[in-house]
């Protein structure tokens, strides 16, 4: 069973920034997880800090 995921005006915005600052493949990796099992405890997590 996979999950609809919506996005906020303010995430769409924040997408952008991500993108530019290379951060992109993590974030999608997180929201692949999300998707599939919101329910399930996330993987290991460093924070997001560009380099």
């Amino acid at each position: 069973m996979s999950w609809e995921l919506v996005y906020t005006k303010q995430a769409q915005k924040d997408a952008k920034k991500l993108s530019s600052s290379n951060l992109k493949d993590k974030t999608q990796a997180l929201l692949d997880v999300i998707q599939t099992n919101p329910f399930q405890n996330p993987p290991p997590y460093e924070k997001l800090v560009e380099d």
